[in-house]
């Protein structure tokens, strides 16, 4: 829930945008940035698999969840602005995916290898 300031400041953020009384500010130069979580998957989720160019189906292992509550998320972030076709610039900036690389900590008993992981960062 909002406090009176919050509503305050978000009012005097508007309202600084705001030019004659009648139209906003263009915002040619303005960058809206926006982080969303996605689950890697849900409980019960439905795999759809093709063939491949040999004309095989191979089916995918199941995904393992350990509990429902510690399912794995991740997290993008976008960066936009206003299109500018005089500079043709389309208004798509990027998106990035957030995680982190590391080292195993142990080995692969079927291979004896020791490969990285991408870990999800966590909320």
């Amino acid at each position: 829930k909002l406090s009176d300031a919050h509503k305050k400041a978000r009012l005097d953020f508007v309202l600084n945008k705001v030019i004659n009384y009648h139209s906003f500010a263009d915002e040619y130069n303005a960058v809206h940035i926006d982080a969303k979580w996605f689950y890697l998957m849900e409980d019960g989720q439905i795999c759809r698999v093709f063939p491949d160019e040999n004309g095989e189906v191979k089916m995918p292992p199941p995904p393992k969840v350990h509990h429902k509550s510690r399912m794995p998320k991740v997290m993008f972030l976008c960066a936009i602005a206003r299109p500018r076709p005089e500079y043709r610039f389309d208004g798509k900036i990027g998106i990035w995916f957030f995680s982190l690389k590391r080292k195993a900590k142990r080995s692969d008993k079927r291979t004896g290898t020791v490969a990285g992981v991408t870990d999800v960062l966590e909320a």
